[in-house]
């Protein structure tokens, strides 16, 4: 048996009492929610008051109509959407109106007994006030992705001996000290600045940016709040304080071990995602349909098209190959350009496949249509990792390469742990194996409907 202990720095434990307890989730990528902890709803005891606050940014129609659903049948009481801080309305508006409208909507809603309130970062405007608005005995949850902390550089110093927070310390001082790098980074600017477009309007531009940034930091929290929003070097470096939070939930070994030596004063929870095979079995059955794969595409603009399209076609014809699959179902990036789609739809019609496009939904939802999972080393992959019980997943190195140096660093497979997917390499090299069957793989640790739930009603045994 294993106690889950009272949070530390939550003041005195709290006695058992007859109101439900009270769980906020604040959503800063209502997609990622949708696609990553969605479930994680559904499986809370009905005894914890659920309410959601989501900002406003890139919300797909499945989480709105979900949102709907659930407060319908009394999963959540309540939900929100707060203003999104960061697009061009929040600058061409003023950025003072979305400081107003979401402290407007936080007074309103009743954040004052919240026993629980589980985030995602610690340092946007939103985060920042909402941690103003809850009471001081509530305790600070952060649900850390896997994709924190993943830059090559800082995983192979920790790996070498060097403390997490020396690690961080070093990409950080090699960025800003006058090394090649960071007079790299200083050319890139000035080439941008000089380049193609007019200067004028490029310095004035960047001008705006850093008003918008001295607003949303000082001038309306102090205004409003009576507090400045200027980020820490923990907050530039790793998007969360324990400052703010006393525990983190983490679903991977190797993330688990970096932030207990990051933040040794915070409780560190190593759970089972809540897209777990256990928790999505009855999704896990395949459909009769013409077998097909599920291609993840990361963002991709044309320049990005042009770059991955023939390998890209390479790998999808060793799936086709080895799987005997002839169908590619696209999962477009909800962020990507519409004709960076139909590009790629294009050309793989041109090479044969038959090709759909399918976005609309998480993808726990449709993984157990499709006899396997491709793609980029994205966040999506990793889910589907988590919760295709009976499918394939394989990594498609050459696609992840546009955004990382090593792609399986950015979903956590780091010396031999959590290795659950299998990888086409950068040279379309890959073992057969990958092919044959799903990973089965045991569960990392108690399921994280079962931690959160502890946390908010109090300490329970968990077997």
């Amino acid at each position: 048996m294993t106690q889950f202990g009272c949070l530390r720095g939550n003041g005195a434990e709290r006695q058992p009492g007859h109101r439900r307890r009270r769980l906020l989730f604040v959503v800063g990528n209502p997609y990622i929610f949708d696609s990553a902890i969605a479930p994680l709803i559904e499986q809370l005891p009905p005894t914890i008051d659920v309410t959601v606050l989501a900002v406003n940014f890139f919300v797909p129609k499945s989480l709105r109509d979900r949102l709907e659903t659930w407060r319908a049948d009394s999963k959540i009481s309540s939900y929100e959407f707060l203003p999104f801080f960061h697009d061009l309305s929040h600058r061409r508006r003023g950025p003072w109106a979305s400081h107003i409208k979401c402290v407007r909507i936080l007074r309103r809603l009743e954040l004052g007994d919240m026993d629980l309130c589980v985030m995602h970062q610690t340092f946007t405007p939103w985060d920042r006030y909402v941690l103003m608005r809850v009471p001081v005995q509530c305790a600070i949850v952060l649900e850390a992705s896997s994709n924190h902390f993943s830059c090559p550089e800082v995983v192979d110093r920790f790996r070498g001996g060097m403390s997490a927070w020396d690690a961080l310390g070093a990409q950080e001082a090699e960025a800003a000290d006058g090394s090649p790098r960071a007079i790299g980074r200083v050319r890139a600017r000035l080439k941008r600045l000089f380049g193609q477009g007019n200067p004028v309007a490029k310095v004035r531009n960047s001008l705006s940016v850093r008003w918008v940034r001295f607003v949303d930091q000082v001038a309306a929290p102090l205004m409003l709040a009576g507090h400045t929003f200027r980020p820490t070097v923990m907050d530039r470096l790793t998007g969360m304080d324990t400052r703010s939070c006393q525990a983190m939930v983490v679903h991977q070994s190797f993330l688990a071990e970096f932030l207990r030596d990051l933040f040794p004063q915070a409780d560190i929870y190593l759970t089972e995602s809540p897209l777990g095979p256990a928790t999505l079995a009855s999704r896990a059955e395949p459909t009769e349909s013409e077998p097909s794969v599920l291609l993840l595409m990361p963002f991709m603009d044309e320049h990005h098209v042009s770059r991955v399209l023939a390998d890209l076609t390479r790998d999808l014809d060793s799936v086709r190959r080895e799987a005997a699959i002839q169908t590619v179902v696209l999962r477009p990036h909800p962020r990507s350009p519409g004709d960076t789609t139909e590009e790629v739809r294009a050309a793989l019609l041109e090479a044969g496949f038959e090709v759909g496009v399918d976005g609309s939904e998480p993808v726990w939802e449709t993984v157990h249509r499709h006899a396997g999972v491709v793609g980029a080393a994205t966040s999506s992959l990793l889910e589907a990792a988590h919760c295709h019980a009976r499918g394939f997943v394989v990594g498609f190195t050459s696609l992840s390469l546009l955004y990382t140096e090593n792609p399986r660093y950015l979903v956590g497979e780091i010396d031999g742990r959590d290795e659950w997917i299998g990888w086409i390499d950068v040279d379309g090299g890959y073992d057969p194996r990958i092919f044959s069957a799903a990973r089965g793989r045991p569960p990392v640790g108690p399921a994280m409907a079962d931690v959160i739930a502890s946390l908010c009603m109090n300490p329970v045994a968990v077997s």
